[in-house]
């Protein structure tokens, strides 16, 4: 009888370990949607095939797609701001903006993205790529056009950029990390618009 047992536990593992060991690739990259992880997968589970048992009978494959990689902070871990109501928040039109509002000025509509971004990229570098979006040739050269202090007395510094596709004001504090404020609207930027964003940046603190 414990012979028939061991039999029959072996032929289950053996199957198992076929199961596991031999997904084919196509599979693996249909169920993760992206096919250059489908090689790093099945190194993960070659290298341990004994893993599954401590699985509470979860799919490998749904247990590996759980992990994350990546997360945003949200506005409150660094920023205190209380927008007026002429600042309708919108959810965030890309992966770089933390937080988004839009402004209605008559016929014009503008919007506001929030961004922060680590130092690992020159200022001008990063200026270069809404220098490109406005319609603007490269350049090297970026002057402020003022400075804005807010709350906590930071300092802000405000660039504008006007060119064929878009018009953009950009107010860049330069901490531990950059905190960008950008206007961008496809009309020009005029005086009572501008005021309204210098003075909701006058009225946040970093935290």
């Amino acid at each position: 009888m414990k012979k028939f047992i061991y039999i029959s536990y072996l032929s289950v593992a053996c199957f198992l370990s076929f199961f596991f060991l031999n997904e084919p690739v196509s599979h693996l990259a249909l169920v993760g949607n992206d096919p250059l992880q489908s090689p790093k997968f099945a190194s993960v589970v070659s290298s341990n095939a004994s893993w599954w048992q401590k699985n509470d009978g979860a799919l490998p494959v749904k247990k590996h797609l759980k992990v994350t990689v990546s997360h945003h902070e949200k506005l409150s871990d660094f920023l205190e701001l209380s927008p007026s109501s002429e600042w309708q928040p919108v959810p965030a039109a890309n992966g770089v903006a933390i937080a988004s509002y839009r402004l209605n000025s008559g016929k014009n509509n503008y919007q506001l993205a929030i961004i922060r971004m680590k130092k690992g990229m020159p200022l001008s570098a990063i200026m270069n790529i809404w220098q490109q979006k406005a319609g603007l040739p490269a350049t090297d050269n970026f002057k402020a056009v003022r400075t804005i202090k807010s709350q906590n007395n930071q300092l802000f510094d405000l660039y504008q950029l006007s060119g064929s596709k878009q018009s953009i004001a950009l107010a860049v504090h330069a901490g531990e990390k950059y905190t960008f404020f950008r206007l961008s609207g496809t009309e020009q930027i005029d005086e009572p618009v501008l005021t309204k964003f210098t003075d909701l940046i006058a009225s946040s603190s970093i935290i």
